[in-house]
């Protein structure tokens, strides 16, 4: 049985002499090394921006796709049918399917695992349907949330990253299924609230500080705003917010030579010292020790970051 999937053709007239389609103006990704005879094997995370107006065209290609839309929007169009893509939208892509996929006038931020084997095809087809295609679900703050444990775990490498993103990766299926099977109750306006208040901080989160920040630009009272957090979501506002802000900050110390004081103040910290104490809290490793890591510096005087 030959599957399909995507691989991203660009249509975009623009340079293609970055590390990575002209489409995408932002991208995190890691590569893990399964066996070639895997039946169910991760190969790739990623999380990427894709840039406004931009398209692609979906390709042949013997692996398959789980992505999930965190933020703007999209439209897929294919022979037999077009579907919009929105924050909280699954595409799931597993079978022969050529397509033309065009963002709209936002940036579209998206994060997907893609991989291959008969048994990862299996368990995509029980949780996410037998033909490929888009649905929504109701639980995609807990579903970001495994992919970003996905993302780390293939980040951090070591022997155990394949095994451990494979275990993350049926997880992730379950709760992609409880969330397309939950998302046929009607939205509460307690869920409407909670998705319009995640948006703002989305927006806006390099400069908020506070979750009665968020409240009072939100219009709400901020015990509620953590209530519908608590009820919808696996962070607190603040946890949430604090999560974005450090993301960005491991993203600025891998892919340029800002200095940790600038970092620490773009992302909104009103000093260096506290902006360490928070990202070694949350990476367990200090930003200069994760800047070395990353750039291969283990061993070399690292001190230069500081």
């Amino acid at each position: 049985m030959q599957c399909l999937d995507l691989e991203l053709s660009v249509c975009k007239t623009e340079d293609m002499n970055n590390c990575w389609p002209a489409h995408i103006i932002r991208q995190n990704e890691h590569y893990l090394a399964p066996p070639p005879q895997a039946q169910f094997a991760i190969r790739r995370v990623a999380r990427e921006r894709w840039g406004p107006g931009s398209s692609a065209i979906t390709r042949k290609h013997n692996r398959h796709i789980i992505l999930l839309v965190l933020r703007g929007q999209a439209t897929i169009t294919s022979q037999q049918w077009t579907s919009h893509l929105q924050p909280g939208f699954i595409l799931s892509s597993h079978a022969f399917w050529e397509s033309d996929i065009r963002v709209g006038e936002k940036p579209l931020d998206i994060v997907l695992i893609e991989g291959f084997g008969e048994a990862l095809l299996s368990q995509i087809q029980q949780h996410c349907g037998f033909w490929s295609g888009t649905f929504s679900i109701d639980n995609a703050a807990a579903v970001e949330n495994i992919f970003n444990t996905l993302l780390t775990a293939a980040s951090a490498g070591g022997p155990f990253a394949q095994e451990i993103c494979n275990s993350y990766a049926r997880v992730l299926l379950c709760t992609i299924h409880h969330g397309m099977i939950a998302g046929v109750k009607q939205v509460s306006g307690a869920m409407q609230t909670y998705a319009r208040c995640r948006s703002y901080i989305d927006e806006h989160f390099l400069h908020l500080h506070s979750a009665q920040e968020i409240a009072e630009a939100c219009n709400i009272d901020r015990a509620y705003l953590t209530r519908i957090f608590k009820k919808h979501g696996s962070d607190s506002p603040y946890a949430y917010l604090q999560r974005l802000k450090l993301n960005r900050a491991a993203e600025l110390l891998r892919q340029t030579d800002t200095t940790i004081s600038a970092i620490a103040d773009e992302i909104g910290f009103n000093d260096p010292f506290t902006f360490s104490k928070a990202f070694s809290r949350y990476y367990t490793i200090s930003p200069s020790i994760y800047r070395g890591l990353k750039m291969g510096e283990v061993g070399k005087d690292a001190s230069k970051h500081k």
